[in-house]
């Protein structure tokens, strides 16, 4: 199981809702993957990026960064060559990440 089928079991395991994979291998952006969701609530945000930080270093990956608190609408984790965007729900309507990114979809 790569890093990525990781991130997306714990997310889909915490209650992660529409989890989308977005590849970016054959591009030229400083990443190779995308993984977004959204939660219902900034506690289960906040909770599903800490889920996605123990995983990483349970699994070795030990140098991420995690953008955003709990009055943010949008977390992002940066874990080896991974993003991980969980939003509220609105905002994830709002951003509408998957539109700018849907030839890249998985």
């Amino acid at each position: 199981m790569n890093l990525g089928d990781i991130i997306e079991k714990v997310l889909d395991d915490k209650q992660g809702h529409n989890i989308a994979r977005i590849n970016f291998q054959n591009t030229h952006a400083i990443f190779d993957e995308m993984i977004i969701c959204d939660a219902s609530n900034s506690r289960l945000m906040l909770a599903l990026i800490d889920a996605v930080e123990d995983a990483c270093v349970e699994h070795g990956y030990m140098d991420y960064k995690k953008e955003g608190n709990e009055n943010s609408d949008w977390v992002l984790l940066y874990c080896d060559r991974i993003v991980v965007s969980v939003f509220l729900k609105d905002a994830r309507e709002f951003y509408n990440i998957e539109r700018l990114w849907q030839d890249f979809l998985v």
